[in-house]
């Protein structure tokens, strides 16, 4: 069941899956979410922190960075379509702030351009995600520690989601 906010209350209802079993990630995760799309940005993080992640929110790119600096996310959802600055650009300065620590990048669009595949490619994202993004599509992904490669295909495959993630496009190598 997908998270549900409802009535003056706003109640929070956790992700499950299809056996009705809990969606939540064995990790807790720090996430940066970066959307201009305030309403769908905030919705976001109370969902992952009704599933126990530690969230921050940023409408723009340069609140991403001012924020990341002091948040030091380990997962950043990163809108590709900024106001003031490239997702992607902002993505490359994450990642070279994030001093060695590890840092997943997930592109969120709503675009399926191949040309903005394949820069989510150079630039390092783990997953190009096509908006309006599923809860329980995200739930899973977020679930993964880290992506590995498929050898045949060069494709990142993710090796312990139990089906398919709808609307998240695997960045090719």
């Amino acid at each position: 069941m997908p998270a549900v906010l409802g009535g003056e209350a706003q109640q929070l209802q956790t992700w499950e899956d299809e056996g009705g079993q809990p969606v939540v990630s064995r990790e807790l995760l720090r996430v940066l979410i970066v959307d201009n799309d305030v309403r769908s940005s905030d919705l976001l993080g109370l969902m992952l922190h009704a599933s126990g992640h530690e969230t921050r929110v940023a409408h723009s790119g340069n609140a991403a960075l001012a924020i990341a600096a002091e948040f030091h996310p380990s997962v950043v959802l990163l809108e590709i379509n900024l106001p003031d600055r490239s997702g992607y650009e902002v993505g490359r300065l994450l990642r070279e702030r994030a001093q060695g620590h590890d840092l997943r990048l997930i592109a969120l669009t709503s675009s399926r351009e191949h040309a903005g595949l394949e820069m989510a490619r150079v630039e390092g994202f783990e997953r190009y995600l096509l908006k309006p993004v599923a809860a329980l599509d995200l739930a899973q992904l977020l679930k993964v520690k880290e992506p590995t490669m498929n050898d045949r295909t060069g494709r990142i495959v993710l090796t312990n989601l139990g089906v398919a993630t709808k609307g998240a496009i695997p960045v090719a190598t």
